[in-house]
Formats: structure tokens, sequence, C-alpha cells
């Protein structure tokens, strides 16, 4: 099963329905084409009220190549690093609060993205990954065209004595270790994709 975040809305995309099990979803809809796939998209951008919607088909493997072929791909990763008390790494940008990511450039592999952005984001300079989380994907659209990112996400081990310094040039406010019993302080203001990643982890939000 996919799980697409649109803001904080989100599309399933899964082989059947699953009526009995998701009654959190507010329509389920069956796939049929990549034409009617489109127009489906396009309707879901002008209908707020959809907040949770389960695109279904039992050829599932198609339905999600012809999702991913209406959006530009991109992909990305980043941490959710903690330092050796046990805090976590916490960012705010462009007034949201985030976790560090980036893009991935020619000729790293995923892993060195995701050392090299968190870097670069917060001036951490001592870094290891620990253990690799689900990776969550959003759209968003830039240049009048929708893309979908793919971020891969890792655990990471970072060190406190390290200087933390905000990349403004990435619209970065501020960078700051948090306790993991507060990190409610800061949901209300955070992306719901990023809800997955700190559970994934075994935080509790």
């Amino acid at each position: 099963m996919y799980k697409i975040f649109f803001g904080n809305r989100t599309i399933y995309l899964d082989r059947e329905a699953n009526i009995l099990n998701r009654k959190d979803i507010h329509l389920f809809y069956r796939y049929s084409s990549i034409e009617n796939l489109q127009m489906f998209i396009e309707n879901f951008d002008d209908v707020p009220q959809w907040n949770k919607v389960c695109l279904f088909n039992d050829d599932y493997d198609h339905m999600v190549d012809h999702f991913k072929s209406i959006f530009t791909y991109v992909e990305a990763a980043g941490g959710l690093v903690f330092d050796e008390h046990g805090r976590v790494l916490i960012m705010k940008r462009n007034g949201v609060y985030d976790l560090p990511k980036g893009h991935t450039e020619k000729g790293e592999t995923i892993e060195q993205t995701a050392l090299r952005e968190v870097k670069e984001e917060t001036g951490l300079k001592h870094l290891s990954i620990q253990k690799t989380l689900h990776p969550t994907f959003h759209t968003y659209m830039h240049i009048d065209k929708r893309h979908l990112k793919k971020t891969n996400w890792y655990v990471m081990k970072g060190n406190s004595k390290d200087k933390i310094k905000a990349e403004k040039d990435e619209g970065i406010e501020e960078v700051f270790w948090c306790n993991t019993n507060e990190i409610n302080k800061f949901t209300n203001n955070m992306y719901a994709s990023l809800f997955d990643v700190i559970q994934n982890a075994g935080l509790t939000i």
C-alpha cells in the first residue's frame, strides 16, 4: 500500500477497498484508467472535505505506475537525529516545524544524501546512520507542475557538542534539540507526513 500526502490530506493506493478496516476513509474510488485518474486528482484538489481517500484496483502495480506517471518524480533523504541524551533534533523551516532532509544529487547513494543534507541544514559534524525507516511520499506544485517526492528516512546518532547552525539560505529559521516527551508541542505546526517518521522510530505523539 502507498500512502501519499497532499499537504495534510492523504490518498492511499491499495488492491482493495478494505472498507470494514478503514472507517476513517472518506471516499473509496476504483481506478479504471490513467485519464480517469488524472481527472480524479484534479477534482481532489477542489474538494477539501475528501481528507482521506483510497484508490483501489486489483491490478495494483499498473495503478501505481499510472499514478506516478502523472507527476514529476523526485527523490530525497533525511534523518531523525538523536543525541547522546536521547533528545531529537527539530528545525523550523519557513514557519513550519520540520526534520532535516533534501534532494539526492547525482552520483550519491541515498544514505550519502541523508547524511549530507542533515549536516548542511543543521551544522552537525558527527553523524551516523543507526536504522532505516519507512519512506514517505508527498506532492507539491513547482513551476505549474505536479511533483511527487519520495523521502527516504533514517534514524541517526548525533553529538550535542557539535555547534548547531541553521542553513538560512534554505529557509531554516532555527534548529534545536527537543526532549522526546515534548514533541507534541510542535506537532500542531508540523507536516502530517512527519508523524509517520516519528512514530516509525518508536516515539509517541
